[in-house]
């Protein structure tokens, strides 16, 4: 009796499953400190390769919830900017103005940013701050993997669609729009001086309609392709650690009366530091 009786426990405690939520978590005073990279690259006929990109660090405090929103101080600095155009050097003027110039952060309780306040002599800056906390790797702040990665175990995998998403490429504040949909994969988790760290992966196919400055000419287009992603998130502070992946799309573009078709390569990567 005894012996089934033991027997009967160990299968319950064996059977049980651990299960994860990934929902960031925003406390008054919470710090965090990121290494940012992003690079794009493709080539226009008769003009060569375009390449933009950046690398940065970025200091975010939260400061708890007014009204509708949650705020979120967010400093952008040592910006390194890479904006070329065939064999020529595009200045990054953006760049430039807002390193070191910190901005408000209202975020919804969707986790996307609603909008950008700065002090007022920064007002005229606004739009060079859409445009970089609004790029094509913007993240949602609150639902990193959706709003439906609640309760899962490893092995479990779920589908994230997400359609009409503002961005901005180029040199200047012209709105792009953008659709994917990406199925994520709990790996493992592992425990690392303790704490338990989630490694997950994300494949992902992505639809852009794409309007951009490139130097002083305006280039449209419809571009589509897939990426693929890796995350690295902490379970018990709920924040992300990495996330870095790369991609490419193919489209269909027209810049000034030339029409044609091109291969867009991106990668990014960003790194909570301490």
């Amino acid at each position: 009796m005894k012996v089934s009786l033991l027997l009967f426990i160990s299968l319950v405690i064996c059977g049980e499953v651990e299960k994860y939520t990934f929902i960031n978590k925003f406390y008054d005073g919470q710090i965090i400190n990121y290494k940012h990279d992003f690079m794009l690259s493709f080539d226009v006929p008769g003009a060569g390769e375009v390449r933009q990109g950046f690398n940065y660090s970025i200091l975010q405090e939260s400061l708890g919830k007014k009204d509708a929103f949650f705020l979120i101080r967010s400093t952008i600095s040592n910006i390194v900017s890479i904006n070329s155009y065939g064999s020529k050097l595009i200045t990054d003027f953006d760049a430039s103005a807002i390193n070191n110039i910190s901005c408000m952060l209202f975020i919804n309780d969707d986790g996307e940013l609603d909008h950008i306040e700065t002090e007022d002599k920064y007002n005229y800056l606004e739009e060079k701050f859409y445009t970089h906390y609004m790029g094509m790797d913007a993240d949602n702040y609150k639902y990193p993997f959706g709003q439906n990665a609640v309760g899962l175990s490893v092995g479990d995998s779920w589908t994230v669609v997400q359609d009409s998403i503002k961005f901005y490429l180029g040199d200047g504040s012209i709105e792009s729009i953008m659709s994917d949909s990406s199925i994520y994969t709990l790996k493992k988790v592992k425990l690392k001086k303790g704490r338990e760290i989630a490694y997950i992966g994300e494949l992902g196919y992505l639809t852009c309609e794409v309007r951009m400055i490139i130097g002083s000419e305006f280039m449209d287009g419809v571009q589509s392709g897939t990426f693929k992603s890796t995350h690295r998130y902490d379970i018990g502070t709920g924040e992300m650690i990495l996330d870095k992946g790369s991609g490419s799309m193919l489209g269909e573009f027209k810049i000034v009366d030339a029409e044609f078709k091109t291969l867009s390569n991106f990668t990014h990567k960003t790194k909570r530091v301490k």
